[in-house]
């Protein structure tokens, strides 16, 4: 998703849109092409609202239905522009149950201002982060349950170990 967003009609609504990427097979192209893919992103000095396209991110991600993460890669420079904060993007993503994974390539306040971070600066450093993630999506199991059920009305048996409702 790119953090730059695009107006559908200038001067004529306020909501701002964040495209999505065009869609590509990670097992063929893989992830470091979608990374060093200069087509696909936005240009180095267009004002990005990087926490509202991770916000974005993870409300779409809360109407699919597969293994889910965002993650998120910063190189230098601050956010720019956005509404809302990282800490309230991250609690945001917390309380939704959308996991958050942030790569940088150069350390700094900016990246801290997200939290927990993985500097990855080289093929070493990417292979584990990239491990990290895989391993995280991997563990993701999604189970649809028959009936009419309310989502508030579901709980987990005190016996279930190492399973966590989202909602």
């Amino acid at each position: 998703m790119s953090t730059v967003p695009s107006r559908p009609r200038p001067g004529r609504t306020e909501i701002d849109l964040f495209p999505l990427t065009e869609p590509f097979a990670l097992f063929r192209d893989g992830l470091m092409w979608l990374l060093s893919n200069r087509e696909i992103w936005p240009v180095a000095n267009a004002p990005q609202e990087v926490a509202d396209a991770v916000a974005v991110a993870g409300l779409y991600l809360n109407h699919s239905a597969s293994p889910r993460a965002v993650l998120l890669v910063l190189g230098t420079g601050p956010n720019r522009e956005s509404t809302y904060s990282p800490a309230e993007v991250c609690g945001y993503l917390e309380a939704t149950n959308v996991p958050l994974f942030v790569w940088t390539t150069s350390p700094g306040q900016h990246a801290n201002a997200w939290g927990a971070t993985d500097v990855v600066t080289s093929p070493s450093e990417f292979n584990k982060a990239w491990s990290s993630l895989q391993r995280h999506l991997e563990n993701q199991v999604i189970v649809w349950l028959d009936g009419a059920y309310l989502p508030n009305g579901i709980e987990l048996s005190p016996a279930a170990r190492g399973v966590a409702l989202a909602r």
